[in-house]
């Protein structure tokens, strides 16, 4: 006779969490909290907790602001490259000469394309299997000359 029924039912998920831990975990928060009127509680523990409350607070205030910032960073960014793309045009460029080695791991060659119904020569950056014949893609700037190519946005 003294059983009690809960003894014999099974026990659901709900009811094997642990509430109990959970309500002491409140508790032991809320007596260490930095207002506390309890003359035990020690000037140095009252400066640990806020300086733990001030810690969390300014992580959980800089997660919105660095979503913030990247954002306005990324969208400047993609307005400079369709600023730089709209005014570049590429064009398709015959290789004339062999390239040429001018620094470590640089190699340039002469290249010929047609603007504006006139051939343009000029020497770009290519790579170094690059030969005599092929056809390169050059990126031309406003004034006519090889620019870098443009970036891309991601």
């Amino acid at each position: 006779m003294g059983h009690s029924t809960r003894d014999k039912r099974t026990v659901t998920r709900f009811e094997s969490f642990a509430w109990g831990r959970c309500w002491t975990v409140a508790a032991s928060l809320w007596s260490r909290r930095p207002w506390n009127p309890n003359p035990l509680l020690r000037p140095g523990d009252r400066l640990d907790i806020t300086l733990r409350v001030f810690a969390v607070l300014a992580g959980l205030l800089a997660v919105p602001i660095a979503g913030a910032l990247a954002t306005t960073t990324y969208a400047d960014g993609a307005r400079q490259v369709a600023a730089q793309r709209a005014v570049v045009s590429q064009a398709e460029a015959l290789v004339i000469t062999e390239p040429v080695q001018t620094g470590p791991a640089r190699w340039e060659a002469s290249v010929r394309w047609t603007a504006r119904s006139a051939a343009v020569n000029a020497r770009i950056v290519v790579p170094r299997n690059v030969s005599r014949g092929q056809y390169r893609t050059v990126w031309i700037g406003p004034d006519g000359t090889p620019i870098e190519e443009p970036r891309r946005v991601a």
